[in-house]
């Protein structure tokens, strides 16, 4: 689908999920290279910077989640811009592009004419998606609290697979903050190599917007590591903690093993045996060795 808003400044052009004939007509329309039309013609799975004598094209990818429990979901953003004229391509519903067409919406509504330029546009179109990513990682730092309540009220066991399911959130983070630093890195340099040096402004803007994401995303990379290695250490304790037990159970009975074994050989000789009072006296000698063996070991500290 393709919206065109006619503003005062600038012309944007809203693409959702373009088919072939809509790409045609933005080919024969506003004169789109082939690369760039290739690109668009399905979601890619990388950065793309790319310009030509009077086009300038990039894209990127942002993460979503609708949940913490779920698998975050990767949304590419296709960002095209011809003289006075911007280029949004979209393949799944992206928030900050919503937002903005609900506002455009609400100004038409009103019969106001919106007059930001084409720059603050895209400033306040990269500030909108990192608003967004700021609103996950405020609700990752509630998640991660919450884990570490749980990680020392004795459900290490449960969390184990939550706080897996939090990195992989964390990682898709810094993920879409690693594509965003490349496409900032390089595109200032193409524009203005393309003669387009007036629409270079919103890159300082969306830098600070970059650096500042990173730095919380980084801040709960560092926690979500800490309760981690936390959550291993006490796994590993409370495992050692088992095993010393049953190390214990099997120094206590394996005397009773051996001496229940050397009674119950068949040999003729074996003393007590024959007695009216051998099974007795066999038991007596079991409870005497546990019960020394249990001394022994507490006097050297086994059962703290």
């Amino acid at each position: 689908m393709i919206t065109e808003y006619q503003l005062s400044k600038f012309k944007w052009v809203d693409i959702q999920q373009p088919d072939e004939k809509e790409l045609a007509l933005l080919r024969d329309r506003y004169h789109l290279s082939f690369e760039i039309l290739n690109d668009l013609n399905e979601p890619i799975s990388d950065t793309r910077i790319m310009t030509t004598s009077d086009q300038v094209y990039f894209a990127f990818h942002v993460v979503s989640t609708l949940s913490l429990k779920n698998q975050p979901e990767w949304l590419e953003l296709d960002v095209i811009i011809i003289g006075d004229t911007l280029f949004t391509v979209v393949y799944k519903s992206l928030p900050a592009i919503d937002k903005i067409r609900e506002e455009l919406e609400i100004e038409e509504v009103l019969k106001q004419q919106v007059s930001a330029s084409m720059e603050q546009f895209l400033i306040g179109l990269i500030a909108k998606i990192h608003q967004d990513l700021r609103i996950i990682i405020q609700a990752l730092n509630s998640h991660l609290r919450r884990i570490e309540t749980q990680i020392f009220n004795d459900a290490e066991r449960q969390m184990v697979r939550t706080i897996s399911e939090t990195g992989r959130i964390l990682f898709s983070l810094n993920q879409t903050i690693s594509e965003q630093n490349h496409v900032v890195k390089f595109l200032p340099t193409i524009i203005t190599n393309a003669g387009l040096e007036e629409k270079t402004s919103f890159f300082y803007h969306w830098q600070r917007e970059v650096e500042h994401t990173a730095d919380l995303t980084k801040a709960q990379y560092d926690l979500y590591h800490d309760l981690r290695r936390t959550n291993e250490e006490l796994l590993a304790t409370k495992q050692n903690e088992v095993m010393r037990k049953l190390t214990l159970v099997a120094f206590i009975t394996s005397p009773l093993t051996i001496l229940a074994g050397i009674f119950g050989m068949n040999t003729k000789n074996v003393p007590f045996v024959g007695n009216s009072n051998d099974f007795w006296i066999v038991l007596a000698m079991m409870c005497a060795i546990v019960i020394v063996t249990v001394f022994v070991l507490r006097n050297k500290g086994w059962f703290e």
